[in-house]
């Protein structure tokens, strides 16, 4: 009987805990909570101020590389019956020369038309990401959606079964929920600073040798630490939360830590519709985010009481025992 007082405190102690997190429409897990998502990723050039799908099959200094993406898994639980989706934009830095795979290593900032010109892209939708919300540095923009309707998932590219079938048409989708999150550097012209960084590793150059292979092939390595410039989550999340020299330690330039850490594979993009093709598109990607939640005030206390609970039972199991 006591044991199994004590397995009801801990089962109360987990119910508690669970309680607390999904109270907040997403699952927060403490000290960190992983984001899971599905990407298409398209490559695109600047001809005369105007963005346009590249032609030329090669990813070069200058050119833009726009995501449409889908977080759905959060601490270990699915979003639904919500979608969190959105619009990521950077724009190619710096690159090594290619090895004899060629394959390249990358270094973006921002693009320098602004996240608004990616939105733009979109083909019904006037969304946009204004003033302190982004500024010249954002990179990423994220929407909750009560709605669930982008099915972007390697899966889908498998089976053609994308829920779009053009980038206006991914934006939209994408963007139609309410601004929830918005992530990227704060420095002057929408550049790096502090600790913030988004590179890649041993990525092909060759877009068309991306376009032919499988969803299941990782054809390199990425890495981002951003800021959180825009945070409608509903939760106060841990500024510094997550060190930059675990991941990134030639771009620790400050205290050594960011506010998002992101981390993923480029991924072929063998089963993409002609028409996303024609808008860009070349690759899906997996990507997942590392984000601190603050302990809710609420959680805190449910987190105390619990203890105390599961202390009472212990003391009790013990006395019964002659301990």
């Amino acid at each position: 009987m006591n044991k199994l007082k004590l397995g009801i405190a801990a089962l109360g102690l987990s119910a508690v805990l669970a309680a607390g997190s999904a109270s907040a429409g997403i699952n927060w897990t403490q000290p960190t909570t992983l984001f899971e998502d599905d990407d298409l990723d398209a490559v695109y050039v600047v001809n005369n101020g105007v963005l346009v799908p590249d032609t030329d099959n090669l990813i070069d200094i200058g050119h833009v590389l726009i995501s449409v993406f889908e977080l759905n898994n959060a601490g270990g639980h699915s979003v639904l019956p919500d979608e969190l989706t959105g619009v990521l934009g950077i724009q190619v830095l710096n690159m090594t020369d290619p090895d004899a795979f060629g394959r390249v290593d990358m270094i973006f900032t921002s693009y320098t038309g602004g996240l608004n010109a990616i939105l733009a892209l979109g083909g019904t939708t006037s969304e946009t990401v204004t003033g302190g919300e982004a500024g010249g540095g954002a990179l990423a923009a994220m929407w909750l959606d009560p709605n669930p309707d982008l099915d972007i998932s390697a899966d889908n590219v498998v089976d053609n079964t994308i829920s779009c079938n053009t980038m206006g048409q991914c934006i939209d989708q994408a963007v139609d929920g309410e601004l929830w999150e918005v992530d990227g550097f704060t420095g002057d012209n929408g550049t790096p600073t502090g600790d913030e960084f988004w590179f890649a590793l041993g990525v092909l150059r060759n877009t068309s040798l991306v376009l032919d292979a499988e969803p299941s092939f990782e054809l390199g390595a990425v890495n981002a630490g951003l800021s959180i410039l825009y945070n409608g989550t509903g939760r106060d999340l841990a500024l510094n939360s997550i060190g930059c020299s675990t991941f990134a330690p030639l771009f620790c330039n400050d205290d050594g830590f960011v506010d998002v850490i992101g981390a993923g594979s480029i991924k072929g993009g063998k089963g993409l519709s002609d028409t996303l093709i024609e808008d860009g598109f070349v690759a899906t990607s997996d990507f997942d985010l590392q984000k601190k939640p603050i302990p809710e005030p609420g959680v805190l206390a449910l987190l105390a009481a619990g203890l105390l609970g599961l202390g009472a039972a212990q003391r009790r199991h013990r006395k019964a025992k002659g301990v």
